[in-house]
């Protein structure tokens, strides 16, 4: 892996961009995080099922298209908290992109 320490413009905003990252790694990242994934919520049921009693579930998402996202919840208090994890991710996007820039060094 190579690294690039560079500053754009006068901005002078520090910018360090991992270049030339194998792809098989980049998919060797993203199977094991759906391996974890998948455990943790097989972990999630069967302590649930071994503590016995009714459980409450409370479901909630976001779906971003184009600039109009569409906020869903079980509750309200599902649907606050997927807005507001989507926000952070929203806003973490943003902060990359303008790090990374749209063409990141060769």
């Amino acid at each position: 892996m190579d690294l690039y320490i560079g500053y754009i413009g006068s901005v002078r905003l520090l910018r360090i961009v991992v270049c030339k990252m194998e792809s098989q790694a980049l998919i060797g990242i993203g199977i094991l995080l759906l391996i974890v994934g998948v455990v943790l919520i097989f972990l999630g049921v069967l302590i649930s099922a071994l503590q016995g009693g009714e459980g409450k579930a409370e479901v909630g998402g976001v779906v971003v298209i184009g600039p109009f996202p569409i906020i869903f919840g079980s509750s309200g208090r599902a649907a606050i908290v997927a807005a507001v994890l989507a926000v952070v991710i929203i806003v973490l996007m943003i902060i990359f992109y303008v790090l990374v820039g749209r063409n990141p060094p060769a």
